[in-house]
């Protein structure tokens, strides 16, 4: 028999409950920081910038640490 109070999302062989959303209470929950966010390094940058080699090819311009053999 169905129950209409129970509703979820089958994902492959996962069966995932759905609920009711009160904005109000999720807004004021706490949450962990993401572990990942916490202990990711920043990004370190490779010099590169696609946009800046196109325009200085472009402009004709010479460009720092790019290959210019194949012009």
């Amino acid at each position: 028999m169905l129950d209409p109070k129970r509703v979820s999302v089958i994902d492959a062989s996962a069966e995932i409950p759905l609920r009711v959303v009160r904005p109000v209470d999720n807004a004021h929950r706490a949450r962990v920081a993401s572990l990942k966010a916490l202990t990711s390094d920043p990004k370190t940058k490779t010099g590169l910038n696609a946009a800046e080699l196109i325009l200085a090819r472009t402009a004709g311009l010479p460009v720092a640490g790019g290959d210019e053999s194949d012009e």
